[in-house]
């Protein structure tokens, strides 16, 4: 498994010094947990950034509309599906619309919330986590996709 982290931008001007011109949209990222090398040349469109860290190298995709482009080339139809979203961005628009679209791609989504903030980076918090997917039945076949910040992409992992 990898982690693929997707970020969705709108273009503006550059205030902050984004590349491109790009700020992020809604503050919403998007975290995609995929089988190895699935994401070859998906993102025609997006800039990709190499960020180093502790655990080594990994792309980072910034581009417009490059959520549902990315779902679609990585999640396999009919596949059972967990969503982590985090509490704080559960009811904006982009967060609805990445849930709509899963629903009509996957199998089933598992809709997990996950409390906003670095208290929820807990192992208490990725217990219940786990729980709620293993009693709703995801298995080991079964797609992550974190929604929002750092405490559901860590979670996913």
């Amino acid at each position: 498994m990898e982690f693929i982290p997707l970020v969705a931008i709108r273009k503006k001007a550059a205030p902050f010094g984004w590349p491109g011109g790009f700020i992020p949209n809604e503050g919403v990222n998007g975290r995609l947990v995929s089988p190895k090398g699935r994401h070859k040349k998906v993102f025609m469109n997006a800039q990709r950034i190499r960020v180093k860290s502790s655990a080594g190298m990994y792309p980072v995709y910034v581009g417009e509309k490059i959520l549902p482009q990315g779902l679609q080339s990585h999640l396999p139809a009919k596949v059972p599906v967990a969503m982590l979203v985090d509490e704080g961005i559960a009811a904006l628009p982009l967060t609805l619309a990445i849930f709509s679209w899963l629903e009509k791609r996957a199998s089933r989504v598992i809709r997990v919330r996950v409390p906003a903030g670095e208290r929820s980076k807990s192992v208490e918090e990725y217990g219940r986590v786990v729980r709620q997917l293993a009693g709703a039945g995801l298995t080991r076949d079964g797609w992550i996709v974190a929604v929002g910040g750092g405490v559901t992409g860590d979670l996913a992992g």
